[in-house]
């Protein structure tokens, strides 16, 4: 388990690598979906702006399982297996280390939307 200030100065050195960046939106193909509300893309975990999906169980932060979490990661996943997605900065916007971004594909205009 990392601690409180090693977990601080991680993100930290995290927003400074990446934040030059944004100036274009992010692109990937097939993101790796972490739960309903958050996905890597390009590298770059992003907390889809607009969502607040109930919580998948992760043990290792002490967060139990919500009801409806596994349904949520579910939905994310087939709103963007085998599709381009895009992510753009919601404003200057950072949640745990995570950039909050508007998220989109061809065939889905707002992830966050959904």
């Amino acid at each position: 388990m990392i601690s409180n200030n090693s977990y601080v100065a991680t993100c930290l050195l995290a927003l400074a690598a990446v934040t030059p960046a944004y100036s274009a939106p992010l692109s990937c193909y097939s993101p790796h979906v972490a739960d309903g509300d958050t996905i890597t893309c390009a590298g770059q975990r992003v907390r889809i702006f607009g969502i607040n999906a109930p919580e998948i169980a992760h043990p290792d932060q002490g967060i139990a399982e919500e009801r409806g979490g596994q349904a949520a990661k579910a939905r994310m996943i087939q709103l963007t297996t085998g599709r381009q997605v895009w992510c753009e900065p919601a404003g200057d916007q950072w949640d745990l280390c995570r950039m909050v971004g508007r998220c989109w594909t061809s065939q889905t205009a707002d992830l966050g939307g959904r």
